[in-house]
């Protein structure tokens, strides 16, 4: 074995820096935040042809004083501490005091930088980590950090950057989750001068999101907002007619910072079933303002993760919330004429160009080109951002839920019937005339008063009615019970057989009977009589795992039901008759939640006659 050496404070600190600087969005990633965190409310972020050659971040914050500019690059130094106690109560994005020190021990930075208070700026030139050359400079206030040659002695990390095309992408997204973070703050991605991504600060939040995520997300946003002493909720929901294929329209903040968390993502996903799709995810923008005491930002090296004290408060806080929100603010989903053929928005393919900063070979040019952009980039006013094409009206985030139990299927069935009465569709059968079926599959009705067609899919349709009778049948029988010619072995640890012992009552009245069998086991003589209880033995393990109250064969078993519905439902290909056709309709308007099948997927689509005149150029 060699001998164990202590190694030097330079190989230390490019090692240190390797591991938190990954990619140049890391690069980016804490430049930005050290920008809000100076109060900036305009940021410019222009990237180079391949960003790991060049990277500026400017801004019109606070500004560095002079005899701070040393410091900013030490490792441990930071304006955000001055005791460890601090660190409790941190509103900062965060804490890491080797970032810039880190990003200067692997690249070559320029700093300009100038404070309210200081009639000229500053220019620093930083190499190995070491203030190089500091001289005095006419700047505007704020800074501008010029990060170049990224990894440029730390070859080793170099080899592991994806492409060129991909580090953009990556860039992209970054910026486009600080900003949503951030509707205050102005923000403006370039890539040699041609806009990647813009916001506007200040604009209605639904403009704001409108000018980052596109319209169709704009526009089928529900608000929520809710607060305590310890957390207060805003954001907004997806209804049932936006979903997507992946998660990364699920975008969650904590106290200002982008986060994932497992937990919190799938109770949301879990309140959109029958809703939408399977295999689709919601969207969801939400922003938690929670105690600095009940959160820790630094779990997790790129601070993605956070870790939320009395998080299954939260959880119960925010099922009940949006199940509020939720089951009011459905409809049922319309087709446009510019809809058909076209698929969601994609990216905007960048474009690969030559830098300015590769071209700018010599030292007077490259001057020229840092003092050209310091000149555009912190004028008095930023340049705007495309404004939308049509208005969209804010929702006040002032929503006040009362918040009850948390709503079983049962629940969301009451409180739907509370928003929409019992005829939820709304339709006017009167006024509905039967025209004929599409494919053996799609049923055509015309709206006669209000010029709409109507399509129904006739299996979903009636997956959907045949669920909920299905449900109501085994909600409203009363439990029997018979006897098991061979009693079952139930296999439980001694925690589990005390637990079952206390909450012996509430199984009996399910339909079980139990009896402990010798000191250390237990057999079941008696199971309820439900279609829906294959395995007594694992509904009885499972419960025990999951029980807060009386345990519920139904609500365990939902997709059990949907299965059943599905396999009694009308089939596409099934040919049915205009009675029949009117009926399956009837019975669909009858339904508490009649949009949807089990499934989440659409029973039916409404297509207006102004959309037909659109498709045919009739319009005008």
């Amino acid at each position: 074995m060699n001998k164990i050496n202590r190694l030097d404070p330079q190989t230390i600190s490019q090692i240190a820096a390797g591991e938190i600087i990954e990619n140049p969005a890391s690069v980016c990633k804490e430049l930005i935040e050290n920008s809000i965190d100076a109060q900036a409310k305009n940021i410019f972020i222009d990237i180079a042809h391949d960003p790991s050659q060049a990277i500026r971040i400017t801004d019109d914050g606070s500004g560095i004083k002079a005899d701070d500019i040393p410091l900013a690059f030490e490792r441990y130094a930071t304006s955000k501490l001055q005791v460890f106690s601090d660190l409790k109560d941190l509103y900062t994005l965060g804490f890491r005091g080797e970032a810039l020190a880190s990003i200067a021990n692997i690249s070559k930075v320029t700093l300009v930088t100038r404070t309210q208070d200081q009639d000229l700026g500053h220019k620093a030139l930083i190499r190995e980590g070491k203030l190089a050359h500091l001289e005095v400079i006419g700047s505007p206030k704020g800074t501008s950090i010029l990060v170049e040659d990224l990894f440029y002695n730390v070859p080793v990390r170099k080899k592991y950057l994806k492409s060129i095309q991909r580090e953009v992408q990556v860039i992209t997204d970054l910026v486009e989750k600080i900003a949503l973070s951030h509707p205050d703050i102005a923000f403006h991605l370039t890539r040699e001068g041609k806009t990647l991504l813009q916001s506007k600060a200040n604009t209605p939040a639904k403009n704001h999101i409108y000018s980052l995520l596109g319209r169709e997300i704009a526009e089928n946003l529900i608000p929520i907002s809710f607060e305590t002493e310890s957390y207060k909720i805003q954001g907004y929901i997806s209804n049932n007619k936006l979903h997507r294929s992946t998660s990364d329209r699920e975008y969650l903040f904590v106290n200002g910072r982008f986060v994932r968390s497992r937990e919190i993502a799938r109770k949301i996903r879990s309140l959109y079933h029958t809703l939408i799709p399977l295999n689709r995810y919601p969207v969801f923008i939400l922003y938690l303002d929670i105690d600095p005491i009940l959160v820790d930002v630094n779990i997790h090296p790129q601070k993605q993760e956070v870790k939320l004290s009395e998080e299954n408060y939260l959880l119960l806080i925010l099922e009940r919330l949006i199940r509020s929100a939720l089951i009011p603010n459905r409809e049922i989903p319309s087709i446009k004429s510019q809809d058909l053929g076209q698929k969601e928005a994609k990216k905007p393919v960048l474009e690969e160009k030559i830098s300015i900063f590769d071209l700018a070979k010599k030292e007077e040019e490259k001057k020229e080109a840092e003092e050209a952009f310091l000149k555009e980039a912190l004028k008095e006013e930023p340049p705007a951002p495309k404004e939308p094409s049509y208005p969209l009206e804010e929702d006040p985030l002032e929503v006040g839920y009362v918040l009850e139990d948390i709503p079983s299927y049962d629940r969301v069935l009451k409180l739907d019937k509370e928003a929409h009465g019992k005829r939820s569709l709304e339709l006017k059968l009167e006024e509905i005339d039967y025209l004929n079926a599409c494919f053996d599959t799609f049923l055509l009705f015309e709206e006669r008063e209000k010029k709409n067609l109507l399509v129904v899919d006739q299996h979903a349709a009636h997956e959907r009615i045949r669920f909920e009778k299905l449900y109501r049948t085994l909600k409203e029988e009363t439990p029997h019970s018979q006897v098991l010619l061979r009693p079952l072995s139930l296999d439980l640890s001694f925690s589990d057989q005390e637990k079952l012992k206390s909450l012996m009552p509430l199984f009996e009245d399910l339909g079980f009977k139990l009896e402990t069998f010798g000191r250390d086991h237990m057999v079941i003589r008696e199971v309820p009589s439900s279609p829906l209880i294959k395995s007594p033995q694992q509904f009885i393990q499972d419960a025990l795992l999951e029980i807060e109250d009386k345990p519920d064969i139904i609500e365990k078993n939902i997709y059990d039901i949907m299965r059943m519905a599905c396999r009694s439902a009308i089939k596409s290909g099934d040919r049915l008759s205009e009675e029949e056709a009117f009926q399956l309709l009837r019975d669909l308007e009858n339904c508490e939640i009649p949009y949807t099948c089990p499934h989440g997927r659409p029973t039916l689509i409404r297509i207006s006659k102004r959309e037909f005149e659109k498709m045919f150029l009739r319009e005008g």
